[in-house]
């Protein structure tokens, strides 16, 4: 098993910097058993590892809930570059309001290259993105 080392102060800073709450759907989940009491997942937008070779940086994490988390990984959700509109491959995710909009706070520094990379590569709607609008943008 290879496993990527991470750089956990980084992933703590963006988990603080929004108090744990899920940058998509605001959720903080309680745990009073965690030296924060609260739970969120640290999610790198362009993953790291061999095949990728990101950054383990601010720049390229998003702080989420288990569930969203989970729905970027596999490709089902992504966030559009140039307005950060959250958008699903498939019909079948209403879990939230069709005009969802990642939150983000200046001192993140959050790049859009990721953001685009992740659209681009691991989304899986690639297919019907001929469907939604993306406002002209380059990739």
């Amino acid at each position: 098993v290879v496993r990527v080392v991470r750089d956990t102060s980084q992933s703590k800073f963006v988990k603080e910097l929004y108090d744990y709450q899920c940058q998509i759907c605001g959720l903080t989940i309680l745990v009073p058993t965690l030296k924060s009491g609260k739970y969120c997942e640290a999610h790198h937008v362009q993953p790291l590892g061999r095949l990728y070779n990101e950054p383990d940086h601010t720049s390229n994490i998003v702080a989420l809930c288990p569930n969203h988390h989970s729905m970027m990984d596999l490709g089902v959700i992504a966030i559009y570059p140039n307005n950060l509109r959250v958008i699903f491959a498939f019909n079948n995710y209403n879990s939230l309001e069709p005009n969802a909009v990642l939150q983000l706070k200046g001192k993140h520094g959050l790049k859009s290259q990721y953001l685009a990379f992740h659209l681009k590569n691991i989304y899986l709607g690639e297919t019907i993105l001929h469907e939604v609008e993306l406002n002209n943008e380059q990739f």
